[in-house]
């Protein structure tokens, strides 16, 4: 996770918007457990992987649908999917995926218990009003 966060920080510095797309769901056998990551930026740089390759592209391209529209967006893949066969997900499992815009604030808050060693875990909006999905929580060891 310190490299994903540490190169979003340069993303950052470059002016560079960043979508985070986290593995929600897993069922049967799945190349990346629940909670993998990956960041995109605006231009396609991509750091981290929820797959292992087999379905990257087709979430880099709904990333950057994200980004351009601020809507997230939440992604099914399995063997029993077309678009998941195209983009090469054939090992027998399913993944959810979800692909949200993340904050530079986000990212300094998440550097911050990093740094001071605290462990955190994010709860994160996935259905409900368009004004709520992908918001999110972080909660903190310590309570804060």
């Amino acid at each position: 996770m310190e490299n994903l966060l540490d190169q979003m920080a340069v993303w950052f510095e470059a002016g560079r918007s960043v979508a985070l797309a986290t593995v929600i769901k897993t069922w049967g056998s799945s190349p990346r457990p629940a909670g993998a990551m990956m960041a995109i930026t605006d231009q396609g740089e991509v750091n981290g992987s929820v797959s292992g390759g087999c379905v990257e592209s087709a979430v880099i391209d709904a990333a950057l649908r994200v980004l351009a529209e601020g809507t997230p967006l939440r992604l099914h893949f399995g063997v029993a999917n077309e678009e998941a066969w195209e983009v090469g997900l054939s090992c027998g499992g399913e993944i959810e995926v979800f692909v949200r815009v993340f904050t530079r604030d986000n990212l300094e808050c998440w550097r911050e218990a990093r740094m001071r060693g605290e462990r955190f875990c994010v709860a994160l909006v996935l259905e409900g009003a368009m004004t709520l999905k992908g918001a999110d929580w972080s909660i903190f060891e310590s309570g804060e």
